[in-house]
């Protein structure tokens, strides 16, 4: 029986695959020890705070409107909100409250409330 040799180039292709194999081989071994280690227990000042699952989030949009034509009272003619040429303006705001589910702790259904403001 011959054995054939692999030319150059298919030679690095070949222990570059096999070195990527062998890696994720023990990255999924790395990752089956970790699922059996217990899990961590939950910190003394989560367990006490009753709105520590809660999530807050603020959000601004603004933007600086110019007109090249430089109107002297800087009105900029057949525009709906923007109206005001050289400024800045606010575009929206919006404020996020979320309660995701975690059955884990016992909440089966979550609520998620988005405030927004602007034009």
């Amino acid at each position: 029986m011959k054995v054939e040799r692999v030319p150059g180039p298919w030679r690095l292709a070949r222990l570059v695959m096999g070195v990527a194999f062998a890696l994720a081989g023990t990255q999924g071994r790395a990752d089956a020890q970790e699922a059996t280690r217990p899990a961590d227990p939950v910190p003394a000042a989560v367990a006490t705070n009753p709105f520590g699952h809660i999530t807050f989030g603020v959000t601004l949009e603004g933007y600086y409107q110019w007109n090249g034509n430089e109107p002297y009272d800087r009105v900029t003619p057949l525009r709906a909100y923007d109206t005001r040429a050289n400024t800045f303006g606010l575009q929206q705001t919006a404020i996020l409250i979320e309660s995701a589910p975690d059955v884990a702790a016992g909440r089966r259904f979550g609520a998620r409330v988005d405030l927004q403001f602007g034009q």
